[in-house]
């Protein structure tokens, strides 16, 4: 769940505050990866599809069969959050580590700073 909160918010946060950069790199993503464009909606809405799936699962075996697909899909999800953020920065020395996350406490605050 933590990945796909990030996700949405860092969109969100992008839409409020950085709208135009952000519908030009999306719309650039798409016109020059339609495949992985495609791949990575079927991703949005298979995540969204299995979190309501996972409301109703009646047994242990089928939760945790939800459950591993959810996070095989985070996995792709993060990735694709990570290369929008790669594109969106643009300035390869924004995207240079200053230091180190301890945590994810600390991980998640570095980049709503960012």
């Amino acid at each position: 769940m933590e990945i796909i909160l990030e996700h949405d918010l860092w969109r969100l946060r992008q839409i409020r505050g950085n709208f135009d950069d952000f519908v030009t790199m999306f719309l650039n993503f798409a016109m020059e990866s339609p495949e992985d464009a495609y791949k990575y909606a079927v991703t949005l809405t298979a995540l969204t599809l299995l979190l309501i799936v996972s409301l109703g699962a009646k047994t242990r075996e089928k939760l945790e069969s939800i459950a591993n697909e959810i996070r095989e899909l985070t996995d792709e999800l993060e990735l694709y959050t990570l290369t929008f953020m790669v594109a969106l920065e643009g300035n390869e020395e924004e995207n240079k580590a200053v230091t180190t996350a301890r945590s994810p406490e600390e991980l998640r605050k570095a980049l709503e700073a960012a």
